[in-house]
């Protein structure tokens, strides 16, 4: 399974919840062979990815933080020329927080780039070693 031609193919119909009989169907794979397959080798940024987008649901988390971060900016410019130093503040912590989240998506996407660079780095080991295995 490893070494199949169309092992992403496979992969992303695993993590979509295709049935293990079409999925052995459509690439001549046995069943147990994927069963095995999903158990130890379905890449965990793949399983992420769709958690997810499952949990978006078709939200557009960046463009409700840029709304967040406009209004708490509109807040803290008409505090300020309010003298209003508790709404200001109050507006500032929005900010804050509002940027501290864009943070935390920043690093998720940097972590799945990583992940897909060791995955692809493991792959090539475990692809060596068969290859060593079998040339003696």
């Amino acid at each position: 399974m490893c070494t199949h031609g169309a092992r992403a193919a496979i992969d992303r119909a695993l993590v979509a919840g295709t049935p293990l009989p079409a999925i052995s169907a459509e690439f001549r794979v046995s069943p147990d062979a994927l069963n095995r397959h999903r158990a130890a080798h379905l890449p965990v940024r793949l399983v992420l990815r769709q958690a997810l987008a499952e949990a978006a649901d078709g939200l557009d988390i960046t463009r409700q933080l840029v709304e967040v971060n406009a209004a708490a900016l509109a807040i803290l410019r008409e505090a300020r020329e309010g003298s209003q130093p508790e709404v200001a503040l109050r507006a500032i912590d929005r900010v804050i927080k509002t940027l501290e989240v864009q943070v935390r998506l920043v690093e998720a996407a940097d972590m799945e780039t990583r992940l897909g660079a060791l995955e692809a780095h493991l792959r090539g080991q475990q692809h060596e070693k068969g290859s060593s295995q079998w040339g003696r």
